[in-house]
């Protein structure tokens, strides 16, 4: 079988499996969907170039947010209507919040419980609790 017929061979299996791919996702579609699925690929493609085709850099990036914006429009459609709970500023300060308490247990609780094996692991680890000098001391002149 000579190569070009193979090539022939191999360009319709692949057109036969397009062709059932695309009839299975347009099974549920309405007649326009149906006939933009079917559209010919490459034309789809060509049409899309020449519409996106802006002559400067500044009608590209236009031409781009306005794309950008659609595909968001498009997007919230889909899931429904969305709210930002909490600006950057208050995350932040959530977390700084979250830390200091984080922080405050981890460095208190020896503290006030010596005694616990945990609580001697973490007095351990920071060198002991250091306790500020006793009046009487200073009082000796020592």
């Amino acid at each position: 079988m000579p190569e070009d017929d193979r090539k022939d061979a191999t360009r319709d299996a692949v057109a036969r499996e397009i062709e059932a791919a695309v009839n299975e996702q347009v099974s549920g579609c309405p007649g326009a969907g149906r006939r933009a699925a079917r559209e010919d690929p490459p034309a789809r493609a060509g049409r899309d170039r020449a519409g996106s085709s802006a002559r400067t850099a500044s009608e590209r990036r236009e031409a781009a947010r306005l794309a950008k914006e659609a595909r968001k429009k498009e997007k919230l459609e889909e899931e429904g209507e969305t709210f930002l709970r909490f600006n950057r500023n208050f995350r932040f300060q959530h977390m700084v919040m979250f830390s200091s308490v984080i922080l405050l247990i981890i460095t208190g609780m020896p503290l006030k419980f010596p005694n616990f094996l945990l609580s001697r692991f973490v007095i351990n680890f920071w060198e002991g609790s250091r306790t500020p000098p006793s009046s009487t001391a200073s009082a000796r002149g020592c």
